[in-house]
């Protein structure tokens, strides 16, 4: 029903934009709290996909990963309590470093 309002080009063009543009280099510059949470739909493939992010995110040292199984790529759409879950854990964390400083 969300999906209905949305025009399909400026979707398209906006999905393509995130597919080509690569900020890797960018990564050690953040400085705020940082979680990735990801999905691995197939268990026996976890190890290939944690070293996967491992990698992608190694130049930002304090990331934290989360990995999410039996997950699609839309882990708020196939876990969406365990996504919640997770995004309150990272509110939460931000709360507390903000208090602290």
């Amino acid at each position: 029903a969300q999906a209905r309002g949305s025009d399909s080009d400026v979707v398209a063009r906006a999905t393509h934009e995130l597919a080509v543009t690569d900020l890797s280099r960018e990564l050690p510059r953040i400085r705020a709290p940082l979680t990735v949470v990801y999905a691995s739909a197939d268990e026996t493939r976890a190890a290939t996909v944690d070293a996967t992010y491992r990698s992608a995110y190694a130049p930002r040292r304090a990331t934290k990963l989360v990995r999410i199984d039996r997950s699609g790529h839309m882990i708020m759409y196939s876990q969406p309590a365990r996504f919640r879950a997770e995004l309150k854990a990272f509110l939460g964390q931000r709360r507390n470093t903000e208090s602290n400083h």
